[in-house]
């Protein structure tokens, strides 16, 4: 039986944690205030001020559990890119990357011609949008991830990238 090497790591790049950081204390002091002035808020409609702090503190749960363990954006080997929870693209596949500029910068893998895989509900969502299937959110990253990934992108495919706001 033939067993399948991993593929080796090449890089790991995760979700900023900094707005994360203010969200998650933005939820925990609503909650609290829910908590202590909520009989006063909700008083004729208790059921419905129930509902809202439980809705509240599933958030903020949610908003904890995101900035606890951290989410990874990118996963990259010599092979491949992966971002977020998408289908893989092999470098081979992307015939050249553009970074964009608007309200928020991201670089977009163009696929050559032809090529399909099976891509995810977010994937088959953003496919037609500014964003593409095989998008890169650097809006989402570190400063200084947002180099290594730029420099990683380069080594492997053609990349048109712009230059940075302080220098137009």
């Amino acid at each position: 039986m033939k067993k399948n090497k991993p593929k080796p790591l090449y890089a790991v790049f995760y979700y900023d944690r900094r707005k994360l950081r203010l969200l998650l204390a933005f939820n925990l002091c609503m909650l609290a205030l829910l908590i202590i002035f909520g009989q006063a808020i909700f008083y004729p409609l208790i059921p419905l001020g129930l509902l809202v702090i439980l809705l509240w503190f599933v958030a903020t749960l949610a908003t904890a559990h995101v900035y606890f363990f951290p989410q990874k954006l990118i996963l990259v080997t010599d092979e491949e890119i992966k971002i977020d929870r998408g289908a893989p693209l092999k470098w081979r596949n992307i015939r050249e990357a553009e970074e964009r500029i608007g309200r928020q910068r991201i670089i977009v893998l163009k696929p050559v011609e032809g090529y399909s895989c099976r891509l995810t509900f977010m994937q088959r969502i953003c496919q037609y949008s500014r964003f593409t299937a095989f998008s890169i959110p650097l809006y989402a990253m570190t400063e200084s991830d947002q180099e290594k990934i730029r420099e990683i992108v380069a080594a492997h495919t053609r990349f048109n990238r712009q230059p940075k706001d302080d220098q137009k």
